[in-house]
């Protein structure tokens, strides 16, 4: 899958078609193919009022307050993949130099479950995202980018790495099985 980095007229960047949510179950919150589609509206009927959901670097914090980057725009859901796609708009060359550079491959939305809202994207760089999106990987050459699948979850395996204690079940479930030298031979079963 790739993705193309767009300058526009008026001197931001524009990347498209980016996967920032999927359906799924999780803690009596039910998102399925009608909560998307529902949120898909809201974010139209907003959009006509002159609101977009914003774009940040690291997630929001009671009490905080974070610089918007970019907003989101022309969302639409697959309903194959069951994964929410939007347009990163109105992204500064400064942020774009850094996704050039790797520093924000993982991406999590914030949402008001019950509104059936998508209130702002979080552009993450180290930490991990709830779910395992396929990561925002640019390859050097040209304005041409493809994305990487993130690696699979540690579902019931025990990770440790240089002999160190197993993970924490909380800390676990947030791990990637990484193919490098490191960790590699270290799965426990």
């Amino acid at each position: 899958m790739s993705f193309e980095i767009k300058r526009e007229k008026d001197g931001t960047y524009t990347i498209r078609d980016v996967p920032i949510f999927k359906t799924h179950s999780d803690r009596g919150f039910e998102c399925n193919e009608e909560w998307m589609r529902d949120a898909i509206r809201n974010h139209q009927k907003f959009k006509e009022m002159g609101y977009r959901p914003m774009i940040i670097i690291g997630h929001n914090q009671k009490g905080t307050e974070k610089k918007a980057v970019g907003f989101l725009d022309n969302l639409r859901f697959d309903p194959q993949s069951g994964i929410l796609h939007a347009d990163l708009v109105k992204l500064p060359e400064a942020l774009v130099n850094e996704i050039k550079q790797n520093a924000w491959p993982n991406r999590s939305v914030e949402i008001l479950p019950k509104s059936r809202r998508i209130l702002a994207l979080a552009l993450l760089g180290g930490t991990t995202s709830h779910f395992a999106l396929p990561q925002m990987v640019y390859e050097r050459g040209g304005e041409q980018s493809r994305w990487r699948s993130s690696p699979r979850l540690i579902e019931e395996e025990e990770l440790v790495c240089y002999g160190g204690p197993p993970s924490p079940p909380t800390l676990r479930d947030f791990l990637f099985i990484q193919t490098t030298a490191s960790c590699r031979g270290l799965i426990r079963k």
